[in-house]
């Protein structure tokens, strides 16, 4: 999928966890995600737009817990995609939506086993002028 145009991104913020988190305890990660909205609303505001004038995609950066398959034949790949999270309370939906977008990339089957959390972005993206958006979907590496 083409990359969105710089110019529909209004703002980003990521953060790199410290240590990885389980996607079983994907609630844990609750904390650092508020923060991260609160910068991104701050970002918004401070452009003279308003919570209504974008779409705010939530991902979390998702690789698994030990070894598994990679995203590509190359060793050193960190194995990260970028999900856009379903829900901060459901992390059965999150390991779902990893395995769409881990064959979506790679045209294989995702890994089996664990899963840990090694980051979280969160980006505000332009809305269009029609009234209704379903955010496409996102690249899955930097």
């Amino acid at each position: 999928m083409k990359p969105r145009p710089h110019s529909d991104i209004i703002a980003e913020t990521s953060e790199r966890l410290e240590r990885p988190v389980p996607v079983s305890e994907l609630r844990a990660v609750r904390t650092v995600m508020t923060a991260l909205m609160d910068q991104l609303a701050r970002a918004i505001f401070a452009r003279r737009l308003d919570l209504d004038d974008c779409v705010v995609e939530r991902y979390v950066v998702v690789r698994p817990a030990a070894g598994g398959s990679s995203l590509t034949d190359s060793p050193e790949d960190d194995d990260l995609l970028f999900v856009l999270l379903p829900s901060m309370s459901e992390p059965d939906a999150l390991v779902r939506a990893y395995s769409v977008e881990f064959r979506r990339v790679t045209g294989r089957a995702a890994p089996d086993g664990p899963l840990v959390i090694v980051g979280l972005r969160v980006r505000a993206i332009r809305t269009p002028d029609y009234p209704v958006r379903v955010p496409p979907s996102h690249q899955a590496r930097e």
